[in-house]
């Protein structure tokens, strides 16, 4: 069996990744001295001008312009056509100044080891993808010498006929010296022989298709299941720096001067290291068949 077969079966099993004390104070810490420091720095909501004078009489005032999208609670009042208004779309990502520095460390962490998840798989995937491309094509050749082998067996299997077993040779023409049951024995030898080389050559050709075969789903199955312990490492490595990053975002907010707002905010966009798209849509069994 070749090197690259055995690069999962001789590693120790991944360690969990543990959320020690130290990382844990520092990353309170650091979302403590942030949100004293009133990050991340939260625009104003502009306040709406007075009514002017001389404006005409069926006239509106200036509706307030909101710097940022804090959900607020619908007025009780307000009139029927206000609350019947479709809501507004939610971005997918967070805005850019709803981040701090500390979160693009933690994400930017995060991002590096799921990159190298990545790569280490791609490596391992790589040498074997090489070694099935290696066994296929010999499976296919040796297709090719099954089929001939196989069609040759049952060539061999058809029975003699009379006229086959009494056909004499050049040195067995004389009836007196070379009798007919000698002469059928002898057909009937060579007969068998004949059946016993073809159908050793079957089997050892079935033998090596067999091995082809199972080599190739061998690497198959390993690089699928290299494919899967990569995404499963990817995601150990999101809800770790998904916990980090609720511990610094719980002090932030307890901290921050608009605690209120932020927490909403936070509550209403998704923040966190973004996952790619590898590690959400792990190949179907048909996909993975068709390979």
């Amino acid at each position: 069996m070749a090197a690259a077969a055995d690069l999962l079966w001789t590693r120790p099993p991944a360690k969990p990744t543990r959320y020690w004390l130290p990382t844990r104070l520092t990353d309170m810490g650091h979302g403590w001295l942030d949100g004293r420091r009133g990050l991340p720095r939260m625009p104003e909501v502009t306040a709406p001008s007075p009514p002017s004078e001389s404006a005409p009489t069926g006239g509106t005032a200036e509706t307030p312009f909101l710097v940022h999208a804090v959900q607020t609670v619908p007025d009780a009042q307000a009139p029927p056509a206000v609350e019947e208004a479709p809501a507004a779309t939610v971005p997918v990502t967070p805005p850019s100044w709803l981040q701090t520095p500390r979160m693009r460390v933690l994400w930017g962490q995060a991002r590096e080891l799921i990159r190298a998840e990545e790569e280490a798989c791609i490596r391992d995937c790589s040498a074997y993808e090489r070694e099935l491309r290696q066994f296929q094509k010999a499976r296919d050749a040796v297709e090719k010498q099954h089929e001939q082998a196989l069609a040759e067996l049952a060539r061999a299997q058809r029975p003699l006929t009379d006229p086959e077993l009494s056909t004499r040779r050049l040195a067995e023409q004389s009836p007196r010296d070379r009798p007919d049951s000698l002469v059928r024995a002898r057909r009937q030898t060579g007969w068998e022989r004949r059946l016993a080389r073809a159908a050793q050559k079957a089997n050892a050709v079935t033998a090596q298709l067999a091995d082809a075969t199972r080599e190739s789903e061998l690497r198959e199955g390993l690089s699928r299941d290299r494919k899967a312990v990569a995404r499963t490492a990817a995601l150990r490595h999101y809800e770790f720096y998904m916990r980090r990053t609720a511990t610094y975002l719980q002090q932030l907010v307890r901290t921050h001067k608009q605690g209120t707002d932020l927490n909403m905010l936070l509550m209403r966009y998704p923040v966190g290291p973004e996952l790619p798209e590898w590690t959400r849509n792990p190949p179907t069994s048909d996909e993975t068949s068709s390979q």
